[in-house]
């Protein structure tokens, strides 16, 4: 595909139209990306699209309202901080998905599962980190 010609793509697979399973398996991220927005992807395609190496793609997914149980559980395992912020602020996770991502230790996930005296925690480790570092 031609530099340019993915742009035609992405814009054709924002509107619903082109094959959904070229856009899906697509060797460019901005199209997986668009694709990965869309109503009519299958499980397979969801399935396989939350393990697409693109963090943006991953978290066009984890936003999606019509995950199943089975998705949340195996986004809950993915090791960005923001694709696991996106799942907790979107979906009811088990107390065990909980438990995982707040070894994460990152502020946003920590807010986003509820965990707001951890995420201040973190948050003022953070800024001490911060300080000390640029006092050098």
């Amino acid at each position: 595909m031609k530099e340019s010609s993915w742009i035609a793509v992405a814009l054709q697979v924002e509107q619903g139209e082109g094959n959904l399973d070229d856009a899906v398996y697509s060797t460019w991220e901005p199209i997986r990306w668009v694709a990965a927005g869309r109503a009519d992807l299958t499980d397979k395609h969801i399935h396989d699209l939350i393990n697409d190496e693109s963090i943006a793609v991953r978290i066009r997914i984890a936003q999606r309202s019509d995950l199943t149980c089975e998705h949340v559980e195996q986004l809950s395992w993915d090791t960005k901080p923001s694709v696991l912020a996106q799942l907790a602020i979107r979906h009811t996770l088990s107390a065990e998905q909980r438990k995982r991502l707040a070894l994460t230790v990152d502020e946003h996930v920590l807010t986003a599962i509820g965990e707001n005296e951890a995420a201040n925690l973190v948050s003022r480790m953070h800024q001490c980190e911060t300080i000390a570092t640029h006092s050098l």
